[in-house]
C-alpha cells in the first residue's frame, strides 16, 4: 500500500526541502552560513553566525488598507469599491511622492 504513496510523498518531501531552503535564504542565515562553509569569512565572523540579523520594520499599510476597503465593501456596490481602491492608491502614491 505504501508503494501507492511513493512518488507522491517523494514530491511532498522535496517541495519541503525547498520551501524551508528559500526561508532559509531569505532570511539571511543562508547566505551567512553558506560563506562560512566555504571559507570566505575569518574565523571572527563565525562566532557572529547567530547573531542578530538586522531587518527592516514591517510595513502594515497594505493591510490597514485592505482592511478599511472591506468594511466599506459590505455596504457598497461593486462599482463604489472599484471607485474606493481607485482613490486609496492615488492617495497613498501621491502621499509617497510628497
Amino acid at each position: 500500500m505504501f508503494s501507492h504513496m511513493e512518488g507522491t510523498l517523494i514530491v511532498a518531501f522535496i517541495l519541503s526541502c525547498l520551501v524551508f531552503l528559500a526561508a532559509v535564504a531569505a532570511e539571511g542565515r543562508g547566505q551567512h552560513l553558506l560563506r562560512v562553509m566555504l571559507g570566505l569569512e575569518g574565523e571572527r565572523n563565525k562566532e557572529q553566525m547567530f547573531a542578530k540579523i538586522e531587518r527592516e520594520e514591517n510595513d502594515l499599510r497594505l493591510v490597514r488598507d485592505m482592511a478599511r476597503l472591506e468594511e466599506r465593501s459590505h455596504n457598497t456596490t461593486e462599482i463604489e469599491v472599484t471607485a474606493g481602491i481607485q482613490a486609496e492608491l492615488r492617495r497613498s502614491t501621491g502621499s509617497a511622492a510628497a
